[in-house]
C-alpha cells in the first residue's frame, strides 16, 4: 500500500524463520543438542521445575491442555507466545496474538510441540537451540541459543471469516485493555473519531491529501508522513478505500484493521502475512 515502508521486519515474521543446518567448523548437531540438553537439565534440576520429555528430547511443561479442537500439523493457529532464554531475558514475543501454518517449515520444536494442545491450550517448551533458531540464530536471538518457549493457541483457523472474527476479538482485547473506547464498523474494522471534520467526503477511488502513520498493534511504527501527502485511494490497501470515506475534510481517525483488508495471506516485502494493522489518517484536503 505505501511506497515508503520502513521497518523492515515484525515480530510476527521472525518466529516463522527456521533455525537449520550446521557449521562445518562447529559441533555437529547431535554434538550440540547433547551440550544444550545437559544445560537444560542443570536448568530444571537447580529450579526444580518438573517436566514432561518427547521423544525428541525436548523437555516441556503442558500448563494448560485446551478444551477445543485438537491442533494438527498442518493448521492454521492464531497464537501468542514469549521466547526467553533460561536467565528469562524477553528474546522475543508476540502477546496479542498473530496467525502462522503450523507445517514443517516453522520452527521445529513448534512444530513437534505445539500439535499437543488444543485450542485453549498453553504449553512452556525449552527447546535444544537445534530445534529452535540453530546455529544461524537470528536479528535477536545467537547462534546456538537455548530458548524457552511460552506458547499458547488462541484459535485453530478453518476459514477466511473465522479469522476475521478471531482478528475483531484481538483487536478489541487490546483496545479494552489500552481503555480505548473505539467504535465497529460493518466490516469489522475497529476505529476511534480524534478529530471530526466539517468538510466534504472522499469516495472509495477518489484522490486525499493526508497526513498519517501506519503501525503494529504493539506500537511500531512501520510508515507514515508529517507533511501532507497525495494518495489515490484505489491504490492503497482495502481499509483505506472503506475509512476514509467515513472521513470529512479535517477530521482525524485511528482505525484497526485485520489483516483482511491490509496485506492479507500474502503479505508484502515488509509486511508479514496476516498482520493486524493500525493507521492513524488525518483527511488534509479531497483533490
Amino acid at each position: 500500500m505505501m511506497k515508503k515502508i520502513q521497518l523492515v521486519i515484525s515480530i510476527s515474521l521472525l518466529i516463522m524463520f527456521m533455525g537449520c543446518g550446521e557449521d562445518n567448523d562447529g559441533p555437529t548437531f547431535e554434538e550440540q543438542l547433547a551440550f544444550d540438553q545437559a544445560l537444560i537439565e542443570n536448568h530444571l534440576t537447580f529450579n526444580n521445575i518438573d517436566t514432561e520429555i518427547d521423544e525428541s528430547g525436548i523437555r516441556y511443561v503442558l500448563n494448560n491442555q485446551g478444551d477445543g479442537e485438537q491442533v494438527q500439523l498442518g493448521d492454521q493457529i492464531v497464537a501468542k507466545f514469549t521466547t526467553t532464554d533460561l536467565d528469562g531475558n524477553i528474546l522475543l514475543l508476540d502477546t496479542i496474538g498473530f496467525t502462522i501454518n503450523l507445517t514443517n517449515q516453522v520452527i521445529r520444536s513448534w512444530a513437534l510441540m505445539v500439535p499437543k494442545l488444543m485450542e485453549g491450550g498453553s504449553i512452556t517448551v525449552y527447546s535444544p537451540s537445534g530445534y529452535a533458531f540453530g546455529v544461524s540464530g537470528n536479528a535477536t536471538v545467537d547462534p546456538n541459543k537455548i530458548v524457552v518457549f511460552e506458547i499458547e493457541v488462541v484459535a485453530i483457523i478453518d476459514s477466511e471469516d473465522e479469522l476475521l472474527e478471531v482478528e475483531g476479538l484481538l483487536i478489541d482485547e487490546l483496545l479494552t485493555e489500552s481503555d480505548i473506547a473505539f467504535e465497529t464498523h460493518s466490516s469489522g474494522i475497529r476505529y476511534t473519531v480524534i478529530k471530526e471534520g466539517t468538510g466534504e467526503s472522499p469516495l472509495a477511488d477518489g484522490v486525499v491529501s493526508v497526513i498519517y502513520e501506519g503501525s503494529f498493534l504493539n506500537g511500531d511504527v512501520f510508515d507514515g508522513q508529517t507533511e501532507p501527502t497525495l494518495f489515490g485511494l484505489d491504490n492503497l490497501v482495502e481499509a483505506w478505500q472503506i475509512m476514509l470515506p467515513e472521513m470529512k475534510e479535517g477530521g482525524k481517525i485511528k482505525f484497526f484493521a485485520p489483516s483482511r483488508y491490509c496485506y492479507g495471506t500474502r503479505g508484502s516485502n515488509t509486511i508479514a502475512p496476516n498482520v493486524i494493522l493500525a493507521f492513524e489518517v488525518e483527511l488534509i484536503e479531497i483533490q
